[in-house]
């Protein structure tokens, strides 16, 4: 054991990140702080360049990096597909911080007074168990996609268990700075089947969520490799309807099912309105399973599945 610990570790996880892994790690680097900090860099074992970059930059740097090189003997298979499920869960246990700040391998941070802002605000506001911002996103070659509103808010945002529930995950990965403590013992409902949005709500079952309006300290980069940008529409839904269906079985949610029955409305409403140029009888099944399960009253759900069904049927 680490007999003198770092404050913050940065959970930096990567596979196939070889155009991006080395911005991604720099601009940690680059961090301006007055505090001891670590980057827990997990690489799972890559078919291309990433891990000799992650190699190169931890021998430059070793007081920094704490390098961890998995075995894809070790991954695990979702709809027969090779996941990170073994590789974040063994990450954030390999993290020994009082905090945690997330960072995937394709997205990186903006700001070089990122970590030392959530470090004091964490330090001075102890009723939040996490503290997150906006995010910027970014295609491959960096050109940015999507402007964020850059005006100052006049408050922040706090996020309570019911409402991280209903909305989903609420913080971009690489926004996302939280307490340590908070998420240990990892719950088996994490463990077996890992997301952002679990991570969340572990975090909101202790104490609120802050949203910072005011910061874009973070790039997220939509890219053809992505994990997540490159899935099917049918897949993305899929993955968001066990996410919420691993909850509906736990004893610790039974009293927030309002709250989840509004995560899969907003699931399945996410599933038709991305699937209105696919076969019209796909967008109606998703509408109408939107419709049948969200607590909407009567008369706007009538109004709700006749003005889409509309949409769907001139388009």
């Amino acid at each position: 054991m680490n007999i003198n610990p770092p404050l913050v570790s940065v959970c930096l996880i990567t596979y196939n990140h070889e155009k991006f892994i080395r911005r991604a790690i720099e601009s940690v680097l680059k961090q301006r702080v007055n505090f001891k900090f670590e980057i827990v860099l997990a690489e799972d074992d890559s078919s291309d360049r990433t891990r000799e970059i992650c190699e190169v930059l931890a021998g430059e740097n070793p007081d920094l990096i704490k390098l961890k090189l998995r075995d894809r003997a070790d991954v695990i298979y979702k709809y027969g597909k090779p996941t990170g499920i073994s590789n974040i869960r063994k990450t954030l246990e390999d993290c020994e911080g009082k905090y945690i700040a997330m960072l995937d391998g394709d997205d990186y941070w903006t700001s070089i007074h990122k970590l030392q802002f959530q470090f004091d605000l964490m330090e001075s506001q102890r009723k939040y168990s996490a503290v997150f911002h906006d995010t910027h996103f970014v295609g491959a070659n960096d050109v940015l996609i999507i402007e964020e509103d850059l005006q100052e808010a006049e408050s922040s945002e706090e996020y309570y268990l019911d409402k991280v529930l209903a909305s989903g995950s609420v913080a971009p990965t690489a926004a996302l700075f939280f307490r340590r403590e908070l998420i240990f013992p990892l719950p088996k409902w994490y463990t077996e089947n890992p997301s952002d949005w679990k991570i969340e709500i572990m975090l909101a079952m202790n104490a609120p969520l802050l949203k910072i309006k005011d910061k874009l300290w973070s790039a997220y980069t939509i890219h053809e490799g992505g994990i997540w940008s490159s899935e099917t529409i049918e897949r993305q839904l899929k993955y968001r309807l066990d996410q919420v269906n691993d909850l509906y079985a736990e004893p610790a949610f039974q009293k927030q099912k309002d709250s989840l029955d509004r995560y899969k409305a907003k699931s399945y409403e996410f599933g038709y309105q991305k699937l209105m140029d696919s076969k019209k009888i796909v967008a109606f099944r998703y509408l109408w399973l939107f419709v049948r399960l969200s607590n909407l009253s009567t008369w706007i759900k009538i109004k709700h599945l006749i003005k889409t069904s509309f949409r769907i049927l001139i388009r």
